[in-house]
């Protein structure tokens, strides 16, 4: 397998079908052209189909990762592995355009899956079908230190992620737990998510600070900054436009973070809609802007405490409850 040798090669796909019954891995500095060509990807246990090493870049083609047997983790039977969660290792300097994705047969796949400390990661040009079972198509998830989080955490920063085409997303029988989330971020900095269109999800975008936050990163400081969505459409959303949480699970902390969500369309359920667009759950920093926020039960939920969060000029139509009750660190103007 050309691609499992040593790296720093140029390898390109002919147009046909290519059939695998395990993973591959992308040695550093290798290119790789897939325009045409369609990979299939059977994985049992924890694999993944395509895991890379620093400096790859992988252009084209059609790539569907089919779970056999196995998997207990978000990094199984996804489509690419862009660093690992156990053990805390990254990569840099990834880029991944032009391709169809599809990860089948395992409730919470993630198509992408990012972790570690990986950085300077571009993400251009993804398209994902339909589906009944997917976490997330695109995860950027922090990482841990040989399984242990207080011996230290790792997190993916300097993201581009663009130009996302999603059909719909449920969590359908056999698979009613999928979170059927288009791009979730957990614990990283330093992120831009734009331009994803989706036809039906369960929540467009996600960002949450991950269960330990940055207590146990070695930052200086556990603010975590520079995430920004903008321009994503969902023109039907089940359950949230947007979830936000800045709480650390274990220990409870609240943790600020500097966050926009900007240009935004987040289309509920309108009259059968028992759902918030919003879900600002102890939010810092952030604003909201210039959005369309229709048909959801309310536009904004606050469970917990608020600080400094602004929605400027954002329109709310077709809301069976309102708004939503402003409280105290949340200005709606």
């Amino acid at each position: 397998d050309i691609l499992d040798t040593s790296g720093n090669k140029s390898v390109q796909f002919a147009a046909g079908t290519f059939t695998f019954t395990t993973g591959i891995t992308i040695r550093a500095g290798t290119q790789v052209k897939a325009h045409g060509a369609i990979l299939n990807f059977s994985t049992t246990g924890e694999d993944q189909a395509i895991s890379v090493e620093d400096n790859v870049s992988w252009a084209g083609g059609s790539i569907t990762c089919t779970r056999v047997s196995g998997g207990t983790s978000g990094e199984a039977h996804c489509c690419f592995r862009i660093g690992h969660y156990s053990d805390g290792f990254g990569v840099k300097n990834i880029r991944i355009i032009d391709v169809t994705l599809a990860a089948e047969n395992y409730e919470n796949a993630n198509a992408i899956f990012i972790s570690g400390p990986s950085s300077n990661i571009v993400i251009d040009g993804v398209t994902y079908g339909d589906s009944p079972s997917i976490g997330a198509v695109i995860l950027a998830h922090w990482g841990s230190g040989d399984g242990d989080p207080t011996a230290g955490t790792f997190h993916p920063n300097n993201l581009k992620i663009s130009n996302i085409k999603v059909g719909t997303l449920t969590n359908t029988a056999p698979f009613t737990n999928a979170l059927g989330v288009a791009v979730s971020i957990s614990g990283c900095y330093a992120v831009n998510v734009s331009n994803v269109s989706i036809l039906q999800c369960r929540t467009p975008i996600e960002f949450v600070i991950g269960d330990y936050g940055f207590i146990y990163s070695g930052f200086a400081s556990q603010t975590i900054g520079g995430v920004v969505f903008e321009n994503v459409v969902s023109l039907l959303c089940t359950q949230t436009g947007a979830f936000i949480q800045n709480i650390a699970t274990i220990p409870a902390i609240e943790h600020p973070a500097a966050l926009k969500i900007v240009d935004c369309c987040f289309y509920g359920e309108f009259a059968s809609s028992t759902s918030p667009c919003i879900y600002l759950d102890k939010v810092s920093n952030t604003l909201i802007d210039n959005c369309i926020i229709q048909g959801w039960d309310t536009g904004v939920a606050t469970p917990s405490t608020a600080t400094n969060v602004l929605f400027n000029h954002c329109v709310f139509l077709d809301l069976i409850s309102g708004i939503g009750t402003p409280i105290a660190g949340v200005t709606v103007q």
